[in-house]
């Protein structure tokens, strides 16, 4: 199950969409490419075949159902990465969760996976950091440099990729599918 897959069912179940006309998990990814900073039109260009103003509505139906974190002392957060084939373009999908509260700290979608991208997505969620936590990741390429530029603490943390983006958001939102 992938990330988008994974989101997909939480707005299910929280019913965020009242129509599905168009499907769900094109919704959720142009949602998460508007949470990164792109417009409502550029997201339905890069998702197509979804309008800008589905684009927004499904914008406002997710962030009613995401809680907005708070900035405080965290010890571990951990990472994940997916790739999604939603679209003609490659869109990737970050996330970054406390592992304590399983609090969901930053969602991001972009279309490189690039050191400077991961800088970004760090600097984001150091925001919602009081200290500098531990991060376990899943071991990409741009990891390293980018944890290192910052001064910050990570391990390598590997297990297999469906479990853990299945895990990586049961604690939160409950019951998602089996």
């Amino acid at each position: 199950m992938s990330l988008i897959e994974t989101l997909t069912d939480i707005a299910r179940i929280n019913r965020a969409f009242q129509r599905n006309r168009i499907a769900p998990e094109k919704k959720v990814l142009a949602a998460l490419l508007c949470f990164s900073g792109f417009t409502y039109r550029q997201a339905a260009e890069i998702v197509g075949g979804i309008s800008y103003v589905a684009v927004h509505d499904a914008f406002m139906a997710l962030s009613s159902i995401f809680p907005q974190p708070t900035k405080k002392a965290r010890t571990t957060i951990t990472v994940e990465e997916a790739k999604s084939k939603l679209t003609k373009e490659t869109v990737f999908v970050w996330g970054a969760k406390d592992q304590m509260t399983n609090e969901v700290l930053l969602l991001r979608c972009c279309l490189s996976r690039s050191p400077e991208e991961a800088e970004r997505f760090i600097v984001d969620t150091l925001a919602y950091c009081a200290n500098s936590p531990l991060f376990n990741v899943d071991g990409g390429p741009w990891q390293p440099q980018s944890f290192k530029k910052f001064n910050l603490p990570y391990r390598y943390q590997s297990i297999g990729i469906p479990r853990k983006l299945k895990t990586w958001f049961s604690d939160l939102f409950g019951q998602i599918t089996r």
